[in-house]
């Protein structure tokens, strides 16, 4: 036996484009468990039936996310790669991500 790890097949990626995309505009909980993150996804639903200030929504769970740890940091690196240019661009501001300012800001 070798004491070198092996190396995984190389794969492509296939876009299926019939996969569905899902409209979340909060995030419930993340955690990590057994090796795996997992994200909790919710997005917000109103009555139709009630209107005006008294009305009360729902957040209900649309998506969970589970994933191992090297594919969140992959996924995290991604993300502040975005904000970054969102931040650049100006649609975002350094405070409005993070909570504080950022530096030079």
């Amino acid at each position: 036996m070798t004491d070198k790890p092996q190396e995984r097949p190389q794969t492509k990626h296939v876009d299926r484009v019939e996969v569905g995309e899902t409209f979340v505009d909060h995030l419930e909980s993340a955690s990590v468990a057994d090796g795996c993150a997992k994200i909790t996804f919710s997005a917000t639903r109103w009555p139709s039936t009630q209107e005006g200030p008294s009305a009360m929504g729902e957040r209900v769970t649309v998506s969970r996310l589970v994933m191992p740890l090297k594919t969140a940091i992959e996924l995290s690196n991604s993300l502040i790669k975005l904000m970054s240019r969102l931040e650049q661009s100006g649609l975002v501001k350094g405070e409005t991500r993070t909570g504080t300012k950022t530096s030079g800001g």
